[in-house]
């Protein structure tokens, strides 16, 4: 006993001279921070002080790497990382072993089937101190427990499905089930879950409550011995299932101690890896009289007859409900998921590790944001800070929030929206259904982009810290949101690039004109002039676009290799060469329509198009761009591969003066074709002038005239370098974000278009009015 306390002794004094080692790195708010929160860090832990680790163990991560450059990830409420060390023992154990079926019988099967044994016993330790009380059934993730609880469960006349209202959407869709059998659902919130009276209804058939144990959305975590113990006051028809997907990341479980029947969760919200796997666990005196199962797979009997009605299943709860093969590999590695867990001191010292940094991230937000941060999540909470942020009065979207954060250097990963859960977050907006209903009206759906509704929020930001996290990942986010909404550092560089009063300069001209015959692939510049369709197009403007096996238009920011891809029209001759270095150039006559017309999709937009059908023409597409693909046409009247309008302009000034603050910042410089013009205009002091066709409304180029229908919305194409064909660093919208920001969106160039345009030419040279 004395050896092992000597032992003991001697290994926390290594892991604070460790820790000691690490100290002279620290900055001083860092080691203030330690001082207030010893509990950081895992010193004492067998893997040591997290200093120490983690740029091993996390190389994509903040201070990992050669350069220490990396993403700063706090989006551990959607998916843990899994360590390096973990992955590779998992990778290493299928290449020095034999994994076969557990079906199968052989040496490699009765291995595989000892394994999963281990890593199933493995699993029921960990979540019951009573293991043998429990059945274990691996699924795909914690969606598929819940269906396969639902659908098994003797849901009659009677029954009630009885859910919280800040319940995952994936609860919310086990009520399917009860209503096909004839029974009710019932929403509650917390607060009436928490306590007896009469809005539980008095059962008279089995029927099932689902609990999430902690929100994922604010982090309140349920009283579940509490309901429990109501239940069963009731009725000993109710049987009790809890959502454990986010609380048993950083929590001990005792399912027995607990109370509950059923239990479901995924193992990559603990471990990171794998994905693709998840549990239901059953109580064995609750599951045999209420869940049997409606399907049966391989595995599952001990014999059946394809022509008669004839089946017997497996006694083993496990056999029957797992359905087929189970994801044997990826069970396997759950024992180095364990092991990494225990190395950092087990599951209460990752979440004293996390509760600190959700603390020291709470106290940094409210000094710097003040009044203009509402925290949407319990102060109690271990690791989700849900909030909202306000600027001059008005709500920030998510959307613009989350633009920024992927923009900022470093690289941040959050989450925005409503995660997935609709009661909690509409809780917190102080919003109702009927508002749901308007925003569906106005185009809003779950996981999209609309985040401001008519000034109103339609979801909120979440930030959320794991095992990994460390408090320079803190810090970078609340520097981030000091940059840019605390401390006004958009207004700051709005004022360094400055605006101009002049609207109208004099003597400005057209500068350059491209035409781009294919939808992102290289522009052909304009040497003289160009004739103009409908709308003031550019003819054969966008004309043609490639399109994927599934149908959709391909663009560049996903296949930069189009850039390399040029296009020359001969007017007269009406025919398009096609070249890229390295091939021969492929001729295409525009005169002709080939191919029956056919719907795909261009920038989820749907139009009609023309497949080219010369088996030579997709080849040497497929060649060039190593993916297979089809040119296709555009159909007249049938929709338009342009996007806004048929014309985009840019002044000459508004890409001086980028370029200007990307010098300074210390970022590379671009040329116009970085952003796809048809028209560069120049002259009349247009170089000294920051974005002056923000102000235009109307302009005449030549003889034609135009309106301005609007600003153009960037997007990551602008990062693809246009000559060399490859992914830039997001220097260019790093840059533009600083003072061209609008609600989310980062604009640059305006759409214009034309109405008295067809059968007119525009050349290099004309003069261009603007008002």
């Amino acid at each position: 006993g004395g050896a092992i306390t000597l032992g003991l002794l001697l290994y926390v004094l290594f892991a604070l001279i460790r820790r000691k080692k690490a100290q002279k790195y620290w900055s001083a708010r860092k080691a203030e921070f330690i001082a207030r929160n010893p509990t950081y860090g895992y010193a004492t832990s067998k893997k040591g002080f997290i200093d120490n680790w983690r740029s091993h163990e996390f190389p994509a991560l903040l201070g990992g790497g050669k350069e220490g450059q990396g993403m700063v990830y706090v989006d551990h409420a959607g998916a843990a990382l899994p360590m390096r060390s973990q992955l590779t023992k998992g990778l290493e154990q299928g290449t020095v072993e034999v994994l076969c079926n557990p079906h199968s019988s052989g040496p490699g099967a009765g291995r595989t089937k000892a394994l999963l044994d281990d890593a199933r016993h493995r699993v029921l330790n960990h979540f019951s101190k009573r293991p043998r009380a429990f059945n274990l059934m691996f699924t795909s993730n914690c969606s598929d427990s819940l269906n396969v609880l639902s659908s098994s469960f003797a849901f009659e006349t009677g029954s009630h499905l009885i859910f919280a209202r800040n319940s995952h959407t994936s609860v919310l869709g086990c009520r399917e089930k009860v209503k096909e059998a004839g029974g009710q659902w019932l929403c509650l919130g917390l607060d009436e879950m928490e306590k007896p009276g009469q809005h539980w209804p008095v059962p008279t058939s089995p029927s099932l409550v689902i609990v999430p144990v902690e929100c994922n959305f604010s982090g309140r975590i349920a009283d579940v011995k509490r309901i429990i113990s109501i239940l069963r006051d009731i009725s000993d028809l109710y049987f009790v299932a809890v959502d454990i997907a986010k609380y048993s990341a950083f929590h001990e479980i005792d399912l027995w101690d607990m109370g509950a029947d059923f239990a479901v969760g995924s193992f990559y919200k603990i471990f990171g890896a794998p994905t693709g796997l998840g549990f239901l666990l059953m109580k064995r005196t609750a599951a045999a009289g209420v869940v049997m199962p409606r399907y049966f797979g391989g595995g599952g009997v001990s014999a059946v007859l394809p022509d008669e009605d004839f089946v017997v299943l497996r006694k083993n709860a496990e056999e029957v409900f797992e359905r087929g093969t189970v994801n044997f590999r990826g069970i396997l590695s759950l024992k180095w998921g364990f092991e990494s867990l225990d190395d950092l001191g087990g599951v209460k010292a990752m979440r004293d590790h996390v509760e600190c940094l959700s603390r020291e991230f709470r106290r940094s937000m409210k000094l710097a944001g003040g009044g203009e941060v509402q925290f949407h999540c319990q102060e109690s909470s271990c690791s989700i800070i849900s909030f909202s942020l306000k600027s001059r009065g008005e709500w920030i979207g998510y959307n613009e929030v989350l633009n920024l954060a992927e923009l900022n250097e470093p690289p941040i990963q959050m989450r925005g929206g409503c995660f997935c859960n609709q009661g909690a977050c509409l809780e917190a907006l102080g919003c109702d259904g009927e508002k749901v209903k308007g925003w569906l009206k106005a185009g809003h759906v779950c996981g999209d982009s609309l985040d401001i509704i008519e000034g109103e929020r339609t979801g909120a930001i979440r930030v959320s810290f794991g095992r990994e996290s460390t408090f320079e990942d803190v810090e970078s986010v609340v520097q981030f949101f000091q940059l840019h909404f605390f401390l006004r550092g958009e207004a700051a560089a709005r004022d360094e690039v400055g605006t101009s009063e002049v609207r109208s300069p004099q003597s400005v001209t057209l500068k350059s004109i491209y035409v781009y015959p294919i939808k992102s692939c290289a522009a052909m510049p304009v040497e003289a002039q160009w004739p103009l369709d409908d709308g003031g197009k550019l003819r054969f403007d966008r004309e043609f676009c490639l399109v994927d096996a599934s149908g959709v238009a391909m663009r560049l920011n996903r296949y930069p290799k189009m850039a390399k891809i040029n296009s020359a029209i001969d007017l007269e001759r009406e025919e398009l060469t096609v070249s890229a270095e390295g091939f021969e150039d492929l001729k295409i006559d525009l005169k002709g329509v080939e191919g029956d017309a056919e719907v795909i999709s261009v920038c989820s937009n749907t139009c009609k198009a023309h497949y080219m059908e010369s088996e030579e023409c997709a080849e040497w597409f497929e060649r060039v761009l190593e993916v297979k693909c089809f040119l296709a046409r555009e159909v007249k009247g049938e929709g338009t591969f342009a996007n806004e309008a048929p014309l985009l302009l840019l002044s000459s000034g508004s890409l001086k003066r980028l370029n200007e603050i990307a010098k300074k910042r210390g970022r590379k410089e671009v040329s116009e074709l970085s952003f796809r013009p048809n028209l560069v205009v120049d002259g009349g002091g247009l170089d000294s002038l920051s974005n002056i066709e923000d102000s235009w409304t109307k302009l005449t180029i030549g003889t034609v005239e135009f309106e301005v229908k609007g600003p153009c919305s960037r997007c990551n194409m602008v990062e693809v370098d246009p000559v060399r064909g490859q992914h830039g660093k997001g220097g260019v919208l790093r840059t533009l974000g600083e003072y061209r920001r609008d609600r989310g969106q980062i604009y640059f160039g305006q759409f214009i278009t034309s109405g008295n345009a067809k059968g007119q030419n525009m050349a290099i040279g004309d003069n261009v009015h603007a008002s």
